[in-house]
């Protein structure tokens, strides 16, 4: 009787440390996003092609340089997390909105890695100029990008096509691997 309970004891340990691996995801480590937590994010420095030094350091969110003429945002609800690498740890993928001082507001898109405990953006991409941003997300190694962009015949204003964009991470540089429809107008 005590070897039918003993042999019992055993079975239930052996399967909920078994259930607790595949819960895990086996050998999978754990993906460390400490450093691209938004508040983070927001007071990081990046990349832009839009000031003299060619970076912008934010402030809450923020950078602004009036003898530049130029104002650079994040785009808080623009914000998705996911390998991008295949290295099992999370990377972030944002949007940084550019104002100098006229109508155009151009959208970039930005990666940013966590490196030892601080975020660091290792690449950036031009979205377009007011064109919108509708939903941001990143699936199979790829940012999914659901935008509004221009079409044929659509003033600078007002773009009124629908487009699905991906992007992938190739080391330091970021690049557009699937566009549908194809073929959309880009106004620089």
């Amino acid at each position: 009787m005590k070897t039918r309970i003993l042999l019992v004891v055993v079975l239930i340990i052996a399967a909920t440390a078994l259930l607790l691996l595949l819960r895990r995801g086996g050998d999978e480590q754990p993906r460390r996003v400490d450093a691209l937590v938004l508040s983070q994010l927001q007071n990081a420095e990046y990349l832009s092609d839009y000031t003299d030094a060619g970076r912008v350091a934010l402030t809450d969110g923020r950078y602004e340089n009036p003898e530049e003429e130029v104002t650079v945002a994040l785009v808080d609800s623009l914000v998705a997390y996911g390998d991008l690498t295949g290295d099992g740890l999370d990377e972030a993928a944002l949007v940084l909105a550019t104002n100098m001082g006229g109508s155009g507001v151009f959208l970039d898109l930005a990666v940013v890695a966590d490196r030892d405990g601080v975020p660091v953006n290792v690449a950036v991409i031009d979205l377009g100029d007011r064109i919108r941003v509708e939903s941001m997300e990143i699936r199979d190694r790829q940012v999914v990008l659901d935008m509004i962009v221009h079409g044929p015949g659509d003033p600078m204003c007002c773009p009124t096509r629908h487009a699905t964009e991906k992007y992938g991470l190739h080391g330091e540089e970021i690049e557009l691997e699937d566009e549908s429809p194809p073929g959309r107008i880009r106004y620089e």
